[in-house]
């Protein structure tokens, strides 16, 4: 029976742990770990949990939950802890929210740049790290076959190797031959295509090639420009053009 509750009681030490951590996998994108990587992460952030947790304990008079106990009087471990172990369930996930808010904005690793400890960004990648700190800006995505596609990105993907973005606002120009109507691989001619719908979702089999960085006043004129631009070529070929290659406006 003492092996039992001792066992019990190490459990609910660790429970603390998992809570943060698996707020902080919800919460943040996360490069993919064993399960021995999980349980040491787990520890850490159980004992992390029971610092805070005790500190607060000896602050408001609570009891060390959980292991104030022995094998003479098993009782002790689940007498008067109630509140205790709603305080410690609350710091898991305190401490799981604030690390979580840091993680993505990027704060301790900038204070570790600044003191010239490490370059590192902390984020999973640059693909993390493109879409998280240009928020505020339009992108332009380039694709395979020629294609650009402008929006606001109000969606990605957290792993970099899929590339999967949704651009809302967005419009696609296409490259046109002027000769013949036909999509080509020289852009001397473009046709613009302005969504009508929330957005365009461009999922790995898009072929992203590279992506570009615009400000939104940038991206503005350029679409006003392009389009006034290209509006006769576009009336001139239209006859031969599918309905994805003209423009809408």
């Amino acid at each position: 029976m003492p092996t039992t509750l001792a066992a019990l009681a190490v459990l609910i030490f660790l429970l603390p742990g998992f809570v943060t951590d698996r707020i902080i996998v919800s919460l943040t994108p996360q490069r993919s770990r064993t399960d021995f990587r999980l349980v040491i992460d787990s520890l850490v952030w159980a004992f992390v949990d029971e610092v805070f947790y005790r500190i607060i304990a000896l602050r408001f008079g609570l009891q060390q939950f959980p292991m104030g106990f022995t094998p003479e009087h098993p009782e002790v471990l689940f007498e008067g802890h109630a509140l205790s172990a709603v305080i410690l369930l609350l710091t898991s996930l305190v401490v799981g929210l604030i690390w979580s808010a840091l993680s993505v904005w990027g704060v301790v690793f900038w204070l570790l740049r600044l003191i010239k400890i490490t370059r590192s960004s902390g984020r999973v990648d640059v693909w993390q790290d493109v879409f998280t700190k240009h928020r505020t800006a339009w992108l332009r995505a380039y694709l395979q076959d020629g294609t650009t596609i402008t929006g606001w990105p109000e969606y990605f993907s957290d792993d970099g190797d899929k590339r999967e973005v949704f651009l809302a606002d967005a419009f696609i120009e296409r490259p046109i031959d002027k000769d013949s109507g036909a999509e080509a691989g020289d852009d001397t001619v473009s046709s613009i295509t302005e969504l009508q719908g929330p957005g365009i979702l461009l999922t790995e089999r898009a072929e992203i090639v590279y992506v570009e960085v615009l400000p939104h006043d940038v991206a503005s004129s350029e679409r006003e420009e392009e389009t006034d631009e290209h509006e006769e070529t576009n009336a001139s070929v239209s006859n031969q053009c599918d309905g994805n290659g003209r423009s809408r406006r």
